[in-house]
């Protein structure tokens, strides 16, 4: 039997490990420190891209598309490619837009450039809109992808030819519904030409340069982004998330017309964005970095990859807190989720030879799904307070760390709550465990069929549970023991590396409209340190 102190010290590394991993996340997700003007030329520069970034929208004015500001803005971007040694064209196209009352015809000027390469004419595309809303200058959306190409146009001149040609595009029109890029891929001879697009946006104007969304027969891309970029931040939550949102790019329209690739934005402080504060001195020098870091990156790993030779199928992945992605394929996503639930159901087939009650079991696999409940009922209740007070459901706030610490403290103390006082404080620990892990895992189950995208979050800890318990449930007497504490431990903390960035990811792109969303991640990781905490006795009865 263990200890009332030593499930206590248990319970310490537990959350201190939480707290540790909040603060890495925290630090993870936000955008690196720029780099001055004086780091080697075959380096990304902020310092330089925003000087660039000045020049194109520091003086304020909006330049919506067809507007004189539009022209001036082109005129700008034109002399940046032309002084860096190239020729750029100006795509004129006439198309119909339905963004206003009735449909009309607007005339929009796209900016190409072309590198050629030493190879067979495939062709890597980085893309950026130049065209602003009219209520703001755009200095986010999307001048900073703009300026960060321009700075990366320069940086590529003086390279030898790759094998693939690069194109640049800045299209206009963005903000009118995709009107640039959709002129660029219906009547653009170079368009059919293009193997790979990496397009870049903005809805905020500070954050991590998030990879969001991929084209579809994605594993190739996802393969080469975790081995190229240095500090990645992307998931396929992020993808199913965003499919979900009525909100389109560019890289719809490339996505569409069959172009693979890959789209970004920085999200941060989206209170600002399509406004009048959406200016140059508002944009993040560490999100310009960020941008061109992953720009510069990708394009230099795709302007010598042989494109004809990637391996087809789609991914699950996610980055594990920026530091490497892991990913599988798509095909295997169920095989796993039934791979995982087997490994525990074996190990709590195993752990009924110590004794194990048959209602003790049933008791665990209800709480669990009460709990949630729980948490999500009082997470709607704390909701409804802070909108009474005007505090929520208005998106983003100037201060939104007591809202969702509070979200996170009312779903943590519920679920301890609705366990301790009704079913763990008459449960010992193996058959805590089975019902966590064995609800946990079933939850994977129906994720990795229903929003496949997600299925990681349920997954990786489940398989952290499930073997280091069926090892557990394998060993001898006090042994056993032991290995069961260490498991649940692990299990909580590998839980917390995945589910503890949701709350600043959930709040950057959604804000605080549905909050009941933070308080059901609270509960859903509160749960795994459940065998821990809340057991009567880690020894199973006789």
């Amino acid at each position: 039997m263990f200890t009332r102190s030593q499930k206590l010290a248990a319970c310490t590394i537990v959350g201190a490990a939480w707290i540790a991993l909040a603060f890495v996340a925290a630090a993870a997700y936000s955008p690196p420190l720029p780099h001055g003007a004086d780091i080697r030329a075959d380096e990304f520069s902020a310092a330089r891209a925003r000087t660039i970034l000045k020049e194109l929208v520091g003086d304020g004015i909006p330049h919506p598309a067809e507007s004189e500001q539009n022209a001036v803005v082109r005129e700008r971007i034109l002399r940046h490619f032309r002084d860096a040694g190239y020729e750029p064209q100006v795509q004129t196209a006439t198309v119909m837009t339905l963004k206003s009352i009735a449909a009309k015809a607007v005339t929009l000027r796209n900016i190409v450039v072309r590198r050629r390469g030493s190879g067979p004419g495939r062709a890597i595309m980085l893309a950026a809109h130049y065209d602003s809303v009219p209520q703001g200058p755009g200095a986010s959306d999307d001048g900073a992808a703009v300026s960060a190409i321009l700075e990366i146009a320069r940086m590529l001149h003086d390279l030898p030819p790759s094998r693939n040609d690069v194109i640049f595009l800045i299209t206009d029109g963005e903000e009118l519904g995709m009107l640039g890029a959709t002129a660029f891929v219906r009547e653009h001879p170079w368009a059919k030409d293009i193997a790979v697009a990496i397009n870049f946006e903005a809805r905020g104007v500070s954050g991590k340069s998030l990879m969001f969304e991929t084209s579809d027969e994605n594993a190739w891309l996802i393969s080469l982004y975790a081995r190229h970029v240095a500090f990645p931040a992307t998931s396929s939550l992020y993808s199913e998330v965003f499919h979900r949102l009525p909100n389109d790019t560019d890289f719809t329209i490339f996505k569409k017309h069959g172009i693979a690739g890959f789209n970004f934005a920085y999200i941060r402080d989206a209170r600002r964005y399509h406004t009048a504060r959406d200016d140059y001195d508002s944009a993040d020098p560490g999100s310009l970095q960020d941008h061109g870091d992953n720009a510069w990156q990708l394009l230099i790993a795709l302007a010598d990859f042989d494109i004809d030779s990637h391996i087809g199928g789609s991914a699950i992945y996610a980055d594990v807190l920026g530091r490497f992605v892991l990913w599988w394929p798509a095909s295997l996503n169920l095989a796993l989720a039934v791979g995982v639930l087997a490994a525990t159901f074996a190990a709590f087939t195993i752990a009924r030879r110590r004794g194990l009650s048959r209602a003790v079991i049933w008791r665990m696999l209800a709480a669990v799904p009460i709990t949630f409940i729980a948490s999500l009922l009082a997470g709607g209740l704390c909701d409804l307070l802070f909108r009474f007070a005007g505090l929520s459901g208005i998106g983003w706030v100037d201060n939104s760390f007591p809202i969702l610490l509070s979200y996170w403290v009312v779903a943590t103390v519920t679920v301890i709550g609705v366990l301790r006082f009704t079913w763990l404080a008459r449960t010992d620990a193996w058959s805590a465990w089975s019902g966590v892990w064995l609800n946990w895992n079933t939850m994977g189950l129906l994720v990795a069929w229903l929003v496949p995208g997600a299925t990681y979050l349920f997954i990786l800890p489940g398989a952290v549970a499930a073997v280091l318990g069926l090892v557990a449930a394998m060993l001898p007497g006090r042994v056993a023991q032991g290995g069961l504490l260490a498991a649940c431990c692990i299990a909580a903390v590998a839980a917390g590396v995945l589910w503890l960035p949701m709350p600043i990811l959930l709040y950057d792109a959604i804000g605080l409209v549905v909050g009941v969303v933070y308080p059901l991640c609270a509960g859903i990781l509160t749960i795994t340190a459940a065998p821990i905490a809340l057991t009567g006795n880690i020894e199973s009865p006789r």
